[in-house]
């Protein structure tokens, strides 16, 4: 398996086992209000500012070197406690019984706080394993459509279940998932990206999407990383998965 997928799904049942062990079952968990979680957002990025201008490094846990980028430098809200730099961790988070982990996006350049979506990941859970049941059964997976670049859509008939579409954090819109050849879930972010791709045209910031890979458009314009996602790039101008 490429060693960028094996973290992934690594990292993966990890969070799927923390979800179903604790006190976050589906039936229980309390959407927050979109003003709880800009407030939540823009204390925490000032903790984060103070820590690092004070410290000189900052305050994440020790992940390793190749965990997928989005997923890689989550916030240690432990020492932001200790330093005085928080006084209180967000309800919002995780650590809390939240909905969110909260991580760090571009910390070489300007360590900015977004949201990683607890939510999705145990819905991609119920799926994942229904796949991963099927694969070791049938000896296969459970194809729909080849969607090319190594990627496939699922026949949800073959799993015995209802199709799963996932609430966007982006938009008012629901994603469809994906897998690729080892069976690895993912949500099919192209539906998003290109709304972002369309908006920035319109806007004449078209420019913006000269990016290696335009996963980076929905970051850069919310406060939520794309969960369980895989890289995308520009062919025939529109988003294609690929495999790195």
């Amino acid at each position: 398996m490429h060693k960028f997928r094996m973290v992934r799904l690594i990292l993966f049942v990890m969070l799927l086992v923390s979800l179903t062990s604790g006190c976050m079952y589906k039936n229980q968990i309390v959407q927050e209000s979109p003003i709880q979680v800009k407030e939540s957002m823009v204390l925490v990025q000032q903790a984060i500012n103070d820590f690092h201008d004070k410290t000189g490094v900052l305050p994440i846990k020790t992940k390793p070197m190749d965990t997928p980028i989005f997923e890689k430098y989550v916030i240690d809200f432990n020492q932001l406690m200790r330093g005085g730099y928080l006084g209180n961790i967000p309800t919002t988070a995780y650590e809390k019984g939240g909905t969110f982990v909260y991580v760090l996006v571009d910390v070489e350049t300007k360590p900015t706080v977004k949201l990683f979506d607890l939510v999705a990941v145990q819905d991609i859970g119920e799926i994942q394993q229904l796949v991963n049941v099927y694969k070791q059964a049938r000896g296969e997976l459970p194809i729909d459509i080849d969607l090319d670049n190594g990627y496939y859509s699922i026949d949800y008939q073959l799993l015995k279940t209802d199709a799963k579409q996932i609430k966007s954090r982006y938009s008012s819109q629901f994603l469809g998932l994906m897998m690729d050849e080892d069976g690895t879930v993912s949500i099919d972010y192209a539906p998003e990206i290109m709304k972002q791709m369309q908006t920035l045209t319109a806007n004449g910031k078209k420019d913006a999407m000269n990016t290696k890979d335009l996963r980076t458009l929905l970051v850069d314009h919310s406060f939520f990383v794309p969960v369980l996602s895989v890289p995308y790039e520009l062919k025939n101008n529109e988003p294609i998965p690929v495999i790195k």
